[in-house]
């Protein structure tokens, strides 16, 4: 993770995160900063920051090119980098439009003010594949950062993703729009949908408290979530739509147009209309049963 490496602003808030995580056991990457050699009165280096890299005499560019030379030069593909930018001034500014000139994928947060609410505001920047344009929502900000880290079989996320469809249709009556489709007239981009909302369904379990795991016999059914639980993954599931629909060139917009990809649903969730919500709600119910087809058993852990 590449930030500041100050206590102010969003290094700042990076390295309390950091130091909390650090403290919880729960740290699994290392923070570095790059910074000038000299720092202004008031301005002060984090503890929490492992790696400091001093650069210039100011707050310049040179920063945030030297870190590009670094990730660069330790043969790291710009795609394969994320940018998550909130407001800030020249400097930020600079920051995103390196990142995106060079390939990598950018999260911009909307309503964050600054050079954030600017770049959204340009349309030569706003043509960009890699830049997305993200709703000030903690469960999509988590989805752009955190990807999926269970592997499945393609025959078995093929099934799960139809089961998926399948519940969703069953929960559409009266509807027939293209995403209501049987699986075999599905378009592609409604198919992805699926397919990530069956790879991502392990995160979101995990993420919620819950053990996820290969059945050693056969598969326990799993005994019920709480209206928190429920709560809880659905949030995250719409975050995880959000994410998934940005990344494949859909973008806010009402009414809602597929031909052009709009979607008037890329909002945060409290935003979210109590009918759609009941979308997430109920796909999340249906995750265990879903797993099961890959052979994988829910539990929840017994609290101490």
């Amino acid at each position: 993770m590449l930030s500041g490496g100050t206590t102010a602003g969003i290094p700042g808030c990076l390295g309390d995160a950091t130091g909390a995580l650090a403290a919880a056991g729960k740290k699994n990457f290392r923070l570095i900063g790059y910074l000038p050699t000299r720092l202004a009165d008031g301005t002060f280096v984090h503890p929490s920051y492992e790696e400091k890299h001093s650069v210039g005499n100011d707050f310049l560019p040179e920063q945030v090119l030297a870190n590009w030379a670094d990730i660069l030069g330790s043969g790291v593909a710009p795609a394969d980098v994320l940018v998550l930018g909130f407001g800030g001034g020249k400097l930020a500014a600079v920051e995103y439009h390196i990142a995106l000139g060079l390939g990598a994928a950018v999260g911009i947060v909307a309503g964050t003010g600054g050079s954030a609410d600017a770049l959204i505001a340009d349309p030569l920047w706003t043509r960009l594949a890699n830049l997305r344009v993200l709703p000030l929502d903690a469960a999509t900000l988590r989805a752009f950062v955190i990807p999926p880290d269970h592997a499945f079989e393609e025959k078995v996320l093929e099934e799960m993703a139809r089961s998926f469809h399948e519940q969703y249709v069953v929960n559409s009556p009266g509807r027939l729009p293209d995403n209501m489709k049987p699986w075999e007239k599905l378009s592609e981009t409604f198919r992805i949908a699926n397919r990530e909302q069956a790879h991502y369904s392990v995160e979101i379990l995990r993420a919620a408290g819950f053990d996820v795991r290969k059945a050693d016999g056969p598969i326990v059914p799993f005994e019920s979530f709480t209206g928190e639980d429920i709560e809880l993954m659905a949030r995250l599931e719409h975050g995880r739509w959000n994410v998934e629909r940005l990344r494949n060139g859909w973008c806010y917009g009402t009414p809602r147009n597929d031909a052009k990809k709009l979607h008037d649903c890329l909002v945060p969730w409290e935003k979210l209309p109590a009918e759609i919500r009941r979308y997430d709600e109920e796909a999340v119910r249906k995750f265990p049963e879903i797993l099961a087809k890959a052979g994988l058993e829910v539990t929840r852990p017994a609290k101490a």
